[in-house]
C-alpha cells in the first residue's frame, strides 16, 4: 500500500511540474511573439502565435485572427481571421455576440486607420458582418450619412 501511495504522490508531483513548465513556456512564447510584433517583425510573430493558437491558446487565437484580418505578417484572409476569432470565442461562450463585437472593432479600426491604413471598403465589410450578427452599433454606423 505504501508503494502505491508513493507512486501516486510521485505522479501528482510530476504532473504539477509539467503543468508549470507548460505555463512558463506559453508565457515565454507570447512575450517573444509580442516583442517581435512591437519591432515590426509580424511574420515571425505570426509564426509564434500560430504554434500557440494550434495548441488551443485563446489569446493567441484571437491575436492570430487580428493578424489575418489586417494582413500583419500573413496574407490578409477574412476566412482565416473569422476561423481564428471563432476558435478563440467558442472557448469562452457567447460566440455570436463575441464575433459581432470583434467584427465591430475591426470595422472601426479600418475606418480610423488604427492598425492598417484607412480602408473604407474593409471597414464597411466588417461593420456589415457585425450588423448581420446583431450588433446594433455596427448597424447604426452603417446607417450614418457618408459611411
Amino acid at each position: 500500500m505504501k508503494i502505491l501511495r508513493r507512486r501516486v504522490v510521485v505522479c501528482v508531483l510530476m504532473l504539477a511540474v509539467l503543468s508549470l513548465s507548460v505555463i512558463v513556456v506559453r508565457h515565454y512564447l507570447i512575450d517573444a511573439a509580442g516583442s517581435l510584433a512591437k519591432t515590426g517583425d509580424y511574420e515571425a510573430a505570426a509564426n509564434r502565435f500560430k504554434v500557440l493558437a494550434y495548441l488551443g491558446d485563446r489569446t493567441s487565437q484571437y491575436i492570430l485572427g487580428e493578424f489575418y484580418a489586417f494582413g500583419l505578417g500573413v496574407e490578409r484572409d477574412d476566412t482565416q481571421a473569422i476561423y481564428w476569432f471563432k476558435r478563440a470565442h467558442v472557448r469562452i461562450g457567447g460566440e455570436a455576440d463575441s464575433i459581432a463585437s470583434t467584427a465591430l472593432s475591426i470595422g472601426k479600426r479600418y475606418a480610423e486607420g488604427d492598425v492598417a491604413e484607412i480602408d473604407h471598403a474593409e471597414s464597411q465589410k466588417w461593420l456589415r458582418r457585425a450588423a448581420e450578427a446583431g450588433n446594433e452599433e455596427a448597424a447604426a454606423l452603417l446607417d450614418e450619412p457618408g459611411k
